[in-house]
């Protein structure tokens, strides 16, 4: 069967206007036109839809059955015209947004309100992850774009900077800075350090050896902790200092002080797989940029 959705337009507005003069004037074609479309549809439907007088044109009981239904399929094939189109600008379909601790703590709120309000159409899943599994978890699709803290190890994720932290010393409360308004890392020099190791982020690692480098000294590696609040919880039980974001939700614990780091910052990175963009992250992303403190020139 070869029915097209311009025949059930035809046949519709033949119904409704009850002669082909109407029908024709309504669609905009010419009157043979539209008497040759209905009879290809009577032809390819093998019945009659239509009695033709002199009073006008009108249903016969095979077009009365027909025409409900070629209302909803007319409907339907709208619906899904619009429906594609939604999901081509990103306007509908689903969105898993992950983040690593406090990274971001204010964008995202701010992004995911404004976009759930532009887009009502789109799901939207909020979770929160583990920096050695944001590679593996974009690859699976648990994930469609991240919040992590800078830099990311994985070259197949795609990354750009959308807002920056101050970074603080964490001291023990007996430290003999904890008074001054902010320091330098080299006044730290002389202190063990309480980091992350490796298997973390081997960048991040490598990035802090360098910046302590940069202020000429070697750091000594006192303790290594996975989490922020496990490395505050051995710097109170006096295993050393160590530097963290200033917004960091766990810096607030009893035995420690803050004291901000001259010239340090954390940044945080908007990350996604450039291979597994669909439209919705897009969007998701263009607002994103259009929002954050940490502008980049250039983005799509």
């Amino acid at each position: 069967m070869n029915v097209e959705l311009r025949h059930l337009r035809y046949f519709i507005a033949l119904a409704e206007a009850t002669s082909f003069a109407g029908a024709a004037t309504s669609l905009g074609i010419a009157q043979p036109a539209l008497s040759q479309q209905i009879r290809k549809l009577e032809d390819e439907l093998d019945v009659v839809l239509f009695r033709r007088g002199n009073r006008g044109t009108h249903l016969t009981p095979a077009g009365e059955a027909f025409l409900p239904r070629a209302r909803v399929a007319l409907a339907n094939a709208a619906d899904a015209v619009a429906t594609a189109r939604r999901a081509g600008r990103g306007a509908s379909g689903h969105l898993t947004v992950g983040f690593i601790g406090s990274a971001a703590h204010t964008l995202i709120p701010a992004a995911l309100r404004l976009y759930r309000k532009l887009n009502p159409g789109v799901e939207i899943s909020l979770t929160e992850t583990d920096l050695t599994q944001v590679a593996e978890r974009f690859e699976d699709g648990a994930l469609d774009v991240a919040f992590v803290r800078w830099p990311v190890d994985d070259p197949t994720v795609s990354s750009e900077p959308v807002l920056a932290d101050e970074m603080v010393a964490v001291v023990p409360y007996d430290h003999p800075l904890r008074y001054e308004k902010s320091i330098p890392l080299s006044a730290l020099a002389k202190d063990d350090w309480v980091i992350t190791p490796a298997s973390v982020s081997k960048a991040a690692r490598e990035m802090f050896l360098a910046n302590c480098g940069c202020s000429g000294f070697e750091p000594a590696i006192g303790a290594e902790a996975f989490s922020a609040e496990a490395i505050v919880s051995l710097v109170a039980a006096g295993a050393g200092v160590s530097m963290l974001p200033k917004d960091s939700h766990s810096l607030t614990c009893e035995g420690v002080c803050t004291v901000p780091i001259q010239n340090e910052e954390s940044v945080v990175v908007m990350a996604w797989r450039e291979d597994r963009r669909t439209p919705v992250v897009t969007a998701f992303m263009r607002l994103t940029r259009e929002i954050a403190p940490v502008k980049r020139t250039g983005s799509r």
